[in-house]
């Protein structure tokens, strides 16, 4: 947030901040954050095309086709392949 607000760690104007503004900023930042990455993720991809148009096209169908499962699917899947689903502990533990 210093940096945000190119104020000190010590400025009095952190001291007046609500808890609904801490996470109204703290969202904020998450989310610029993310368009952050899509821009940079969408530049490198352009620039890709000109070396491999193709593999660019199938990495964007990939992540356009994400399969969603519900929880108790993906604690199954997690264990099948861990050992362990989320919140659990691993077979033969205590």
């Amino acid at each position: 947030m210093c940096k945000i607000f190119h104020k000190p760690i010590d400025d009095p104007f952190f001291q007046r901040i609500t808890t609904a503004q801490w996470m109204f900023y703290s969202q904020m930042i998450a989310e610029d954050e993310i368009q952050e990455m899509e821009r940079n993720r969408d530049y490198i991809e352009y620039l890709a095309r000109f070396i491999d148009n193709e593999s660019v096209e199938r990495i964007q169908r990939a992540r356009e086709s994400k399969i969603a499962a519900d929880d108790e699917a993906f604690n199954k899947l997690l264990e099948q392949k861990f050992g362990k689903g989320l919140g659990s502990r691993p077979h033969g533990g205590q």
